[in-house]
């Protein structure tokens, strides 16, 4: 299509030049010198006004060469990612851009089965790898006996688009509930009763995590049991779970520094966490941390067009 519409406006760009040739020429022969002024002048303005069409012609030559060079790529609206068995459950994005950073971005629209649907378990292992978070919150509070009010959470924060996937998860726990976040886009899932973390351990012990989030889980169980037997609500006991809490995440507040000055952290746990024990781990993971991009770069010239076109998948995951 562009390849002909060029063709027709070169053709008609050196009949055009001919005509004006020719009829210069038969000028210059039979017209007085004031008829030869008059037509230079006249013929001039035309050479001009078919330079201008020239230059629009060429952009609109652009234009078409950037829709066709994108019009071959499957609608992103159309395409469902699967990773066998199981589809990925986060949003993803498409990207496509040239060397002028003109970007465009679409939406991928992903199957996703109904929100009660249970999840494979290594799957959900995978993704709680990618997305999840235990939390031990120690905080000072007089209405308590010990002084000290204890929190534990575990939590997964996705923005609302996808809360979907935190009511599977929801339904594959059987435990839990899920909040909205403030005026934020973001909604949470969250355990936070020792009776139902119980749950949530069980499943960890019988599916295990494999990043270093392991070594918080292994802590944050920890402390679950010592909290479940009461051993913290005696003085000693407390020192424990503080020192439990100093491993954990990003170590103690400055509160609690200054509360207990000769708190010694607990030993983390050694574990090796470098072996995926099921492809569904694989799935769980990359639907939290991965990203499938299309990039297209048009390097543009006077005489020709490039096109340079990557497929990239890439992880990043931060500790």
């Amino acid at each position: 299509m562009v390849q002909s519409l060029k063709a027709k406006f070169l053709f008609i760009g050196l009949a055009t030049t001919g005509l004006i040739g020719a009829g210069v020429g038969r000028g210059v022969i039979k017209l007085s010198n004031y008829d030869v002024f008059i037509f230079f002048f006249v013929t001039g303005l035309f050479a001009l006004m078919i330079n201008l069409l020239a230059i629009v012609c060429s952009l609109i030559f652009i234009c078409l060469d950037y829709q066709e060079v994108v019009s071959f790529l499957p609608a992103p609206e159309s395409i469902d990612i699967y990773l066998n068995p199981e589809i990925l459950m986060c949003s993803s994005v498409v990207h496509y851009s040239n060397a002028e950073s003109i970007t465009t971005q679409s939406q991928i629209k992903l199957n996703l089965a109904s929100g009660g649907k249970k999840l494979n378990p290594w799957l959900l292992t995978g993704f709680v790898d990618a997305e999840g978070s235990f939390s031990l919150s120690i905080r000072f509070n007089d209405k308590y006996s010990s002084k000290w009010k204890v929190q534990y959470i575990f939590s997964i924060g996705l923005h609302k688009k996808d809360i979907s996937i935190l009511q599977r998860i929801k339904a594959t726990f059987g435990v839990g509930k899920i909040y909205k976040q403030g005026k934020d886009s973001l909604v949470q899932y969250r355990v936070e009763s020792i009776r139902d973390l119980l749950v949530v351990i069980d499943h960890f012990d019988k599916y295990p995590l494999i990043t270093k989030k392991r070594v918080d889980f292994e802590l944050f169980k920890l402390a679950i049991l010592f909290i479940k037997n009461k051993e913290h609500l005696t003085k000693e006991g407390l020192n424990k779970l503080i020192s439990i809490k100093a491993s954990m995440n990003k170590g103690l507040t400055d509160e609690l520094k200054a509360a207990f000055p000769g708190i010694t952290p607990i030993n983390k746990p050694n574990i090796e966490t470098n072996l995926i024990h099921d492809p569904q781990w694989l799935v769980g993971f990359t639907s939290g941390e991965g990203c499938f991009s299309i990039i297209i770069r048009l390097f543009l010239s006077d005489k020709r067009r490039n096109m340079q076109m990557t497929w990239r998948f890439n992880i990043i995951h931060k500790f």
